[in-house]
């Protein structure tokens, strides 16, 4: 009797260990179905960028570009509108204006209704998101998003490894500011204005500052003293109109402009017409001033007996000063025959900052 009560202890313990063991396979299966399973992931390859952006009013217009190796079907968006807050925290999905096919999908914009990758590499798109209540924007947070084939079944997927971020300046305190002039004249529709009363606005565009074909019997003001004593008006060589100006043997020296105001523009156009009868030991050359004289061109070696155009910008702010003048100097040595150097079609302008 001992024996046989043995044996039933054990066969009880077995019965509870099995028990236990198959509990736990059930509960372990049970459990399983809480937790997450492993994140999606894209290829390398998948990646998208902001090509550009405009800031309109409370709009924020972005246009994307497709430079990765695999079609994407959308992307997440989120913005920061504080300078120093650490992470991305507004979501722009929910406030798309234009542009996606389905506005907002798990939580991104996406590029077509269907569940397809149809934003194709090297494709371009243009969306247009709301920014009302918002203020300004400091970055821009994009994850491109696509369906993935997951054991038969298309599944959306967050491309976190290729999250591009790019800092932007939008909003309010990115709005361009009406131009001010400060003369102590108020001009136009200026802000931060330094008088009273009904002013011409401010200049924009471009200004005349010297136009000169040389058809003034007297020299036009613009020239000086010297280059009306060094050179001569004639109207049997001419670019145009009636008369040019012109430099020989016998009127070797300077023709400078008067000053010019150039303080006020950000760039100066200078053009003209010259012909040349002249050969190696003439020169002529072209001097612009700023604080001083400064040699630009030597023109004495150009083509012969023909019209030859001059066509220069000038940007470097040595010259862009009130006093700006431009000054062409001739030395020509009588050989053989009689050299020459004609001028004509004069034109200085600025482009107004």
């Amino acid at each position: 009797m001992k024996n046989k009560k043995a044996v039933s202890i054990m066969i009880g313990y077995i019965l509870l260990v099995t028990a236990a063991v198959v509990m736990g396979v059930i509960i372990y299966q049970w459990l399983k179905t809480y937790v997450p399973k492993e994140a999606l992931e894209c290829p390398d390859d998948v990646s998208i960028f902001i090509k550009d952006y405009i800031c309109e009013g409370n709009e924020l217009n972005l246009t994307l570009q497709n430079n990765g190796k695999f079609s994407v079907a959308g992307y997440f968006i989120h913005v920061k509108n504080e300078s120093g807050q650490k992470i991305a925290t507004i979501d722009l999905s929910k406030r798309l204006i234009t542009g996606g096919g389905e506005k907002n999908f798990s939580g991104a914009v996406i590029f077509a209704g269907e569940e397809e990758n149809s934003f194709e590499p090297a494709e371009e798109a243009s969306h247009k998101f709301d920014l009302t209540d918002i203020g300004n924007i400091y970055l821009v947070e994009i994850s491109p998003a696509r369906f993935q084939e997951v054991e038969n079944e298309k599944r959306f997927a967050n491309c976190g490894n290729s999250k591009i971020e790019e800092e932007i300046e939008c909003g309010e305190g990115s709005e361009e500011e009406i131009p001010t002039c400060s003369d102590g004249i108020m001009n136009g529709d200026e802000t931060g204005v330094d008088c009273g009363g009904s002013c011409p606005a401010c200049p924009t565009g471009t200004i005349i500052f010297l136009e000169d074909g040389f058809e003034n019997t007297d020299w036009d003001i613009n020239w000086d003293g010297n280059g009306i004593t060094t050179w001569a008006r004639t109207n049997s060589v001419k670019h145009s109109g009636t008369y040019s100006a012109y430099s020989s043997d016998e009127h070797d020296g300077y023709l400078t402009s008067d000053n010019i105001d150039t303080s006020d523009v950000s760039e100066i156009h200078i053009e003209f017409w010259y012909r040349l009868n002249t050969d190696s030991a003439d020169d002529f050359k072209l001097y612009y001033y700023g604080d001083s004289y400064i040699l630009i061109d030597s023109l004495g070696s150009g083509a012969q007996n023909t019209w030859l155009k001059y066509d220069q910008v000038i940007t470097d702010t040595q010259y862009i000063k009130p006093n700006f003048r431009i000054r062409f100097s001739t030395n020509l040595y009588k050989y053989w025959g009689s050299e020459y150097v004609w001028l004509d079609d004069i034109n200085i302008t600025g482009s107004v900052i």
